[in-house]
């Protein structure tokens, strides 16, 4: 055998033993336990984040794009009057105004399986209620609250901690409450 052909052999053995392993490790779980948040990662590397969803939206407020604004804005199920109204609403407000920046000041995360509640990490999280302080060119600073939530229930590492994929679900001026997730605010 020749020194090319046994390296190539050496080489696939190789990469079949990964792909082995690297099967092995996910479907019994051991990536979480070794890698716990391995998923937050990849959400992060391909833009599936509740950032990037609020980014998308405030992008599309900022080109004028009313249809992108709303497309940016998911309702799920059967929504309610109140919330079909707060969307539109919301958007044509944004729409007037000039947003120059923004800043997203707090990030709460929630875990929305069994009985929803505010958890520590994002890993466990299939909500992101993220408090953002909004800069317009000629009116005052406007603080918003947006719900980024999964699109599917998000049942963390008992569910395989899947990749999430974000959808921006509600927003609302201080003060007001949530329409879509109305577990309470804290």
């Amino acid at each position: 055998m020749s020194r090319r052909l046994a390296a190539g052999l050496g080489i696939a053995a190789v990469a079949l033993l990964a792909v082995v392993l690297g099967t092995a490790v996910y479907h019994t779980g051991l990536l979480h336990r070794v890698a716990p948040g391995w998923h937050v990662v990849l959400e992060r590397v391909i833009g599936e984040t509740p950032e990037h969803h609020l980014a998308a939206y405030l992008d599309a407020v900022n080109r004028r794009d009313k249809q992108a604004a709303l497309d940016a804005w998911h309702l799920r199920g059967r929504p309610s009057p109140a919330l079909e109204e707060r969307r539109s609403s919301v958007t044509d407000g944004l729409l007037a105004e000039e947003i120059t920046d923004y800043e997203i000041e707090q990030v709460e995360w929630w875990s929305t399986c069994c009985e929803p509640c505010p958890v520590e990490l994002p890993t466990y999280a299939g909500l992101a209620r993220l408090r953002v302080t909004l800069n317009c060119a000629d009116a005052p600073t406007r603080r918003y609250t947006f719900d980024v939530a999964t699109r599917e229930p998000y049942w963390g590492p008992i569910g395989g901690d899947p990749i999430r994929r974000w959808v921006l679900i509600d927003a609302y001026p201080d003060g007001e409450e949530p329409l879509a997730f109305r577990w309470p605010v804290s």
